[in-house]
C-alpha cells in the first residue's frame, strides 16, 4: 500500500495533472492563460515544469520555459499569488513584453495586475519588491 503511494506521487502522469490543475486554478481565479506541458519533481527536491507559457490578454506568448525549476516552498509561493522567491532557475526562457495599440499597459504590466491581491496597489511600484534574490538561467532570450 505505502509503496503504491509513493509511485503514484512521484509518478510525472500524477505531477502533471496536478501542476494542471493548479494552473487551471490559478486561470480561473486571475483571469489568466497558463499550461504546463509536464511536471517531475526532480532528484534534488525541486519541481521541475516543461513547457510553461503564459499568454497575454491578445492570446500571444508572454512568457514561455523549456524547464521552470522551483523548489517545493517556491511552488507553495506561486499557488498562493507570492512572487517573492528566494531563487528561480530556469531553461530556454522566452519573454515576449508587448504593447498593444490602444493599451495604456503593455502585456506584461497587464498580466502582473491580473495577479495583485490590492488592486490600489499601483504597478510601478512593483520593482521595489523582490523577485527572487538569486536567478540562474541558461538559453534565455528577451
Amino acid at each position: 500500500m505505502i509503496l503504491s503511494v509513493i509511485f503514484l506521487i512521484t509518478s510525472s502522469k500524477f505531477q502533471t495533472s496536478l501542476a494542471n490543475q493548479i494552473a487551471q486554478e490559478i486561470n480561473d481565479e486571475y483571469g489568466t492563460e497558463i499550461a504546463i506541458n509536464k511536471a517531475s519533481l526532480s532528484l534534488n527536491g525541486n519541481v521541475d515544469l516543461n513547457d510553461f507559457l503564459i499568454k497575454d490578454h491578445k492570446n500571444d506568448t508572454l512568457v514561455y520555459f523549456k524547464n521552470l525549476y522551483l523548489s517545493p516552498i517556491s511552488l507553495g509561493k506561486l499557488v498562493s499569488n507570492d512572487l517573492n522567491f528566494s531563487s528561480v532557475s530556469f531553461d530556454g526562457l522566452d519573454l515576449r513584453v508587448s504593447n498593444y495599440k490602444g493599451d495604456k499597459l503593455n502585456s506584461l504590466q497587464i498580466f502582473l495586475e491580473k495577479l495583485k491581491i490590492d488592486k490600489d496597489f499601483p504597478i510601478n511600484e512593483i520593482d521595489k519588491y523582490s523577485f527572487a534574490s538569486k536567478v540562474f538561467s541558461k538559453n534565455s532570450k528577451i
